[in-house]
């Protein structure tokens, strides 16, 4: 090689060295964009979604798609706050636990994001499943409004560890499902707070009204029968007299849980007013209804109510009953007829069923 050809052959090896830089560059910067894109699309599709779980499936698929080869889930708190139950999961390494309490994760013990790795194993999380030894975990708690309520965690057994950049997409993407997950939990208290009774979470007459136009609707299109059950306290201005508001009110709780119990999950109950209940059964016919009615009559006799270790007098209703298409075509007309039977089992003595007859 001469004089003249080594700068140039030198020349030709740093630009192309610099070209191959450029090119992982410009690959970078559209990866990194493409990242964006797809963070944007998870939040648009989460904005969209009415219930949590309509979620799963489609923030799995974005997660995987941001972390691809990466496994993981995410936790939400459950109603009572005391443990975290998964809301969905992704990758090829699923974790047997499905739920996990608050003293299991370091992140959400200290508030903060927790990342461990196999050089130092006793600091993996008592969540992490170990059966598939991780190479690296990272569980970034979700926080809103200074309270932890959720948990955003991955884990990878690629000898390569978690890169600093990940690190920080993890907290992007964890602060994008907490945004979301909250909003959605603010949805679904203003809708249940307009369908629910405060009292005794059964629906209220307003949701009644409406879920009873549609189901006979639907049992008009099907050709099915459907039946209404009017329940009332017996007495139950004696039990406010007697031991006070709250103890009247801790007795309509007890009604209405009572009542959920002994109905389907298709069916409805609702609280229709003051001590009166309303039950929708869906494709039920009236003599099944009745023998439904009557169960419900005689478990209500049977209930022991207390109060601060005192027992209270026994609990007894009346109970009225209509049927579809049998009492009439409406929604409205079975409630009435169904109240007007509930008013002759009070004429008759309470403590009884009556089916409504013309």
């Amino acid at each position: 090689m001469t004089s003249y050809e080594e700068p140039l052959h030198d020349k030709n090896s740093r630009l192309e060295q610099e070209v191959r830089r450029l090119q992982e560059s410009v690959n970078q910067l559209e990866q990194r964009q493409q990242e964006m894109v797809t963070i944007y699309q998870m939040i648009e599709f989460l904005q969209v979604c009415e219930k949590i779980e309509d979620t799963s499936k489609l923030l799995a698929e974005f997660i995987q798609k941001l972390f691809p080869g990466f496994s993981g889930s995410v936790f939400l708190t459950d109603e009572c706050n005391s443990k975290f139950e998964r809301v969905t999961f992704f990758g090829n390494i699923v974790d047997r636990k499905t739920s996990l309490e608050f003293s299991e994760c370091w992140a959400l013990l200290r508030g903060q994001t927790h990342i461990a790795s196999n050089d130092r194993p006793g600091l993996f999380c008592h969540h992490i499943d170990r059966e598939v030894e991780p190479t690296q975990t990272i569980c970034i708690p979700l926080l809103t409004q200074g309270k932890v309520w959720g948990l955003f965690y991955l884990r990878t057994e690629f000898p390569e560890k978690i890169s600093s950049y990940q690190t920080h997409l993890a907290h992007i993407v964890a602060k994008q499902i907490s945004l979301a997950f909250y909003n959605l939990k603010l949805k679904e208290k203003l809708r249940n707070d307009s369908i629910r009774d405060s009292l005794t979470g059964l629906f209220n007459r307003r949701y009644l009204d409406e879920s009873l136009k549609q189901e006979i609707i639907k049992a008009e299109r099907n050709q099915q029968p459907l039946s209404v059950i009017m329940v009332d306290v017996d007495h139950f201005k004696n039990f406010n007299d007697t031991y006070g508001h709250d103890v009247g009110d801790m007795v309509l709780r007890e009604l209405a849980k009572f009542l959920e119990g002994q109905v389907r999950e298709s069916d409805i109950v609702c609280r229709y007013g003051g001590e009166e209940m309303t039950l929708i059964l869906i494709n039920t016919p009236l003599d099944i209804a009745k023998q439904r009615a009557e169960n419900i009559c005689s478990g209500i006799r049977e209930l022991s109510l207390q109060n601060q270790g005192e027992v209270l007098s026994s609990l007894t209703v009346s109970l009225g009953v209509a049927s579809f298409p049998l009492d009439g075509t409406t929604g409205e007309e079975i409630v009435q007829k169904a109240d007007k039977a509930l008013y002759q089992a009070k004429k008759a003595g309470r403590n009884r069923v009556v089916l409504y007859q013309v």
